[in-house]
């Protein structure tokens, strides 16, 4: 088998592995399926993914890597806050890698990578504390802490499952972004009267 025929192969299992998790999630994803719509045998499939976990850390990893490459540079070099465009760069790069994204996001019950979408969740809060600190208000209310995370979190689930084209994407990431400074910095304003 020549090499580029390896790599459609292997480029064929990963992109039926995506569709299956999509559909089934991980827990109840088919090793079997996923062959079937690769057009592969299973011991195609084993000859380049020791396992379904091996199969996801595939998928999810490039998204991670960027993720984390994303995050460090949008938080500005003292830590005080997200650097301007933060939220339509973030939208923007999840829409990119939508497929992956939603796997991580909607589909990895039961996985390490439950765990992870913890540590994304108290990284969001931690932004928000941050921000608020910045804006002044260093006693801020757990409670409402976690739900401004967990509406970001929501937000962005929601726009990668839409169907919208790039340019309309970029317009919607732009006025989510300003609609979440606006609104977080008139927060900011109303907890300082209290």
């Amino acid at each position: 088998m020549s090499d580029e025929k390896i790599s459609e192969t292997k480029i064929n299992i990963i992109n039926a592995a995506k569709k299956e998790f999509l559909e089934n999630g991980y827990k109840d994803a088919s090793l079997r399926h996923i062959c079937k719509n690769a057009g592969v045998t299973t011991g195609a499939l084993y000859f380049f993914f020791k396992n379904k976990e091996e199969l996801l850390d595939t998928i999810l990893g490039p998204l991670i890597d960027g993720y984390k490459k994303l995050v460090r540079s949008l938080f500005t070099k003292d830590g005080s806050g997200e650097s301007q465009n933060g939220d339509s760069m973030m939208i923007e790069y999840l829409y990119k890698n939508r497929e992956a994204a939603i796997i991580l996001i909607d589909c990895c019950r039961g996985t390490k990578y439950e765990t992870l979408l913890g540590t994304i969740y108290s990284g969001m809060k931690h932004g928000f504390e941050s921000m608020f600190r910045a804006g002044g208000i260093d006693d801020v209310d757990g409670k409402l802490v976690e739900i401004l995370a967990s509406m970001k979190m929501k937000g962005y689930l929601n726009l990668l499952k839409s169907d919208y084209g790039t340019c309309e994407l970029k317009k919607i990431a732009q006025s989510l972004g300003a609609y979440w400074d606006s609104g977080f910095f008139a927060l900011v304003n109303v907890l300082k009267k209290k």
